[in-house]
């Protein structure tokens, strides 16, 4: 059921006013609050620094800069294009947004009103104020990529239209699912895609993202160990580039907000396609070819260049390692025959190589011009890598499970009722006649004899009793 709220949603001042007008304050509420949070440490540096190179304008659009780049915007300045995305920032607007979604969803009233119904019955309230809150968010950032347009940088407008709109959308579909939670179907209550997915592709599906999810966070746990070995070429490198306290700060934040752009990599590096930082660096398994670096301390972690280690070239079973967690997480979650079990596994891969493939889109761009014009992995290739030996993980693992238990263990087939065996017939209802008859075989003719009464009279047998249907052949005698 929907939680109940401890705080005013937006505010008092907007507590009584229309929906898309809370909507419309919502969406600022989350624009300025993500905003603050990454261009409030800009700003404290720019106050804090005693000799300030750049004016207080300057520094505004810098920080400007940093929450369009966190929303996919590509920004234009002297040295180049920047489109990489810090990934950590963006799941820090999304959950902003989110945030301020959930505060809005909390005021929708428990009666559903009037639906569209060419909609799939969508609740009208739900889609006017999310239009507005989309609406809202869109305009806002548009005004932002016209604020950052000066002879030194630029934002692409076209790239706002589509970062804006998608973060907006996953903000307030955030919010609704954090509100209505398993009631999120009452929202439309006509539109139910699932219902059309058999059992066990949606298991399959569900399975591949949490293997390619764990394989994520393996990763994220691999460069922080990278991170505690290399700690010394990570200290020296800060060294040679003394920040200074504030400086220092704000250089730690901005490693951090890539932490998951490296996860990703780290990923691609894992599966064997490799990932490069720049256009002739290349770190696979078998060889690291780092070539030229900007002085960042967080690249300090890349290995030497060189042959690498025999023991790297094992790593690509861990992604098969992510294979076989699926195959188990689709045979305990959804009891289906080996077939349907291979078919959503086959799902599954799908599912897995598909997400490899965006979140390889989302993590590669360009930190400038020349050498870095391409930072990342090759996300084709990644998503092709990671779904084969997912799926080589997966089918192995089904064999050998059919191995120990058999085919037949795998009980029905794929999401319809498994035929009823002897023991699940229905039992008749308890009445007059409610026990079973024991049918007598007829007597041979040598046997049968006509019986008498005492005074030699033939007997007259009663009149016969009517037959007792015979139940059912699976009945349990």
């Amino acid at each position: 059921m929907r939680s109940s709220r401890f705080v005013h949603p937006v505010g008092d001042a907007v507590d009584d006013a229309p929906g898309p007008a809370r909507a419309i304050a919502a969406a600022g509420e989350a624009a300025g609050a993500s905003l603050l949070a990454l261009a409030g440490p800009v700003l404290a540096v720019y106050f804090a620094s005693p000799d300030q190179a750049v004016g207080l304008w300057g520094a505004i659009q810098f920080g400007l800069g940093a929450w369009l780049l966190a929303h996919g915007v590509t920004l234009t300045v002297s040295i180049g294009v920047f489109s990489l995305a810090p990934l950590l920032a963006t799941a820090l607007v999304i959950t902003t947004g989110t945030w301020a979604a959930s505060r809005l969803c909390s005021w929708l009233p428990r009666d559903p009103g009037p639906r569209w119904a060419w909609a799939g019955g969508l609740r009208r309230d739900v889609a006017l104020e999310g239009l507005a809150f989309i609406g809202c968010y869109l305009t806002l950032g548009i005004l932002a990529c016209a604020l950052v347009r000066t002879d030194t940088m630029r934002a692409s407008v076209a790239h706002g239209l589509v970062g804006f709109t998608a973060v907006g959308a996953l903000s307030y579909l955030g919010g609704l699912l954090v509100e209505f939670r398993s009631d999120i179907g009452d929202v439309a209550d006509r539109c139910r895609p699932l219902d059309w997915v058999p059992r066990w592709a949606f298991g399959g599906a569900r399975a591949g993202l949490r293997s390619l999810a764990g394989l994520l966070t393996v990763s994220v746990v691999a460069v922080i160990v990278l991170v505690a070995l290399r700690y010394s070429q990570i200290t020296q490198l800060y060294h040679e580039l003394s920040p200074g306290l504030a400086g220092g700060t704000v250089l730690t934040g901005l490693q951090l907000l890539y932490l998951p752009n490296a996860a990703v990599w780290t990923l691609s590096w894992i599966s064997g396609p490799g990932f490069g930082i720049g256009a002739d660096s290349t770190i696979t398994l078998t060889r690291s070819t780092p070539g030229l670096l900007p002085l960042i301390p967080a690249l300090g972690i890349l290995p030497e260049p060189g042959e690498l280690p025999l023991l790297a070239r094992a790593l690509p079973l861990l992604p098969m390692l992510g294979g076989v967690a699926m195959d188990r997480d689709l045979a305990r979650r959804c009891h289906v025959g080996w077939r349907r079990h291979a078919h959503g596994l086959l799902v599954g891969s799908v599912v897995a190589a598909t997400g490899a493939v965006l979140v390889g889109m989302i993590s590669s761009g360009s930190l400038g011009g020349g050498q870095l014009s391409y930072v990342g992995v090759q996300p084709l290739l990644l998503g092709i890598c990671v779904g084969a030996e997912i799926s080589i993980g997966a089918v192995l693992s089904q064999l050998v499970r059919m191995v120990h238990q058999g085919p037949a263990d795998t009980s029905t087939d794929a999401g319809h009722s498994p035929r009823p065996r002897p023991q699940d017939a229905p039992v008749p209802s308890a009445g007059l006649n409610h026990r079973p008859v024991r049918r007598l075989r007829p007597m041979s003719t040598a046997t049968r004899h006509t019986p008498t009464t005492p005074a030699g009279r033939p007997h007259t047998p009663p009149a016969p009793t009517p037959e007792i249907p015979r139940p059912p052949d699976n009945y349990d005698r």
